[in-house]
């Protein structure tokens, strides 16, 4: 596993896990003047803690907590490596994880879900990969627990001259957040922007809901010169347009194909959709143009 780490600015950096299929959140670090925090935690417990080492290397500094831009398993899977600091959420996402500890995190449900994974791939004539047999690993002995702190609203954070914010947005999951550097002009946005979808899971584009265009708009409408995705390397405010503009017209023309009562299967296929914005069309494609076409 290979791990690539981008400076944004001197005191903002993000690690990335790269070339693999399984899909790695974004962890990112902001050195503030009392210490470090660190957005999301990864799937990857291992790949987290090296970063953290080479953080309070870098900056001289401890973590003083941990901020989650949504709970879902590719962003809080690293959670154990900063069980010595507050870790804080949404509300949303407080509840969410309490609800997953109680279902699929729970020690039967996470055995259900590996069982599950293995009789789908056994039906479609594959055995596991190494991927699978490590998410089996992580998901086995990974350690989850309830954030700290459940955020209502917003909060902010730094010093005077460099002040962060920190709110909940919903979109992508009703649990998602975002952070506004505002000295910077970056903004930290989870998944409700994503960039190379080609290197991610199909499912990053299928959970894309249409009323999550809204989002993307308020997001062009800020001061934000840099902007770091769930998933992905970080893109400038362009990249925010084309992805704004691009789903715009692609919800907009499934809408209409629906509206015709053109089945859905010849609506996945039409040659007239609206060209992929990004150099490679993501895997299953079509079951994603499908997930959309039954839910506009």
């Amino acid at each position: 596993m290979d791990t690539e780490i981008t400076d944004v600015t001197n005191d903002i950096v993000l690690m990335r896990v790269v070339g693999t299929k399984a899909n790695h959140g974004n962890v990112t670090c902001i050195s503030l003047d009392d210490g470090l925090v660190f957005i999301d935690t990864g799937k990857d417990a291992r790949a987290t803690s090296k970063f953290r080492s080479k953080m309070e290397a870098r900056f001289k500094k401890k973590p003083i907590f941990v901020l989650l831009t949504h709970t879902h398993w590719d962003h809080i899977f690293g959670m154990e490596v900063f069980s010595d600091v507050p870790i804080i959420s949404s509300d949303a996402g407080v509840e969410a994880i309490r609800k997953e500890l109680d279902g699929e995190l729970s020690k039967e449900g996470r055995q259900k879900v590996i069982k599950q994974i293995r009789e789908s791939l056994k039906e479609e004539g594959r055995t596991p990969s190494e991927a699978h047999k490590q998410f089996f690993d992580d998901l086995t002995n990974v350690t989850i627990t309830v954030p700290s702190i459940g955020v209502k609203g917003e909060i902010e954070f730094g010093s005077e001259g460099r002040r962060y914010k920190y709110w909940s947005i919903g979109g992508h999951s009703d649990c998602s957040s975002v952070v506004f550097c505002e000295k910077e002009k970056v903004l930290i946005t989870g998944d409700n922007l994503v960039a190379e979808h080609a290197a991610n899971s199909p499912c990053m584009l299928a959970g894309f809901k249409p009323e999550a265009i809204e989002i993307l708009e308020s997001f062009e409408q800020m001061d934000v010169d840099t902007f770091i995705p769930g998933h992905g390397p970080v893109v400038g405010p362009e990249y925010v347009v084309k992805s704004t503009e691009w789903f715009s017209k692609m919800f907009s023309f499934l809408s209409d194909l629906k509206s015709k009562g053109v089945p859905s299967e010849k609506a996945v296929s039409d040659p007239a959709l609206p060209e992929f914005f990004e150099n490679a069309t993501p895997r299953d494609y079509e079951h994603i143009l499908e997930f959309w076409y039954n839910a506009v």
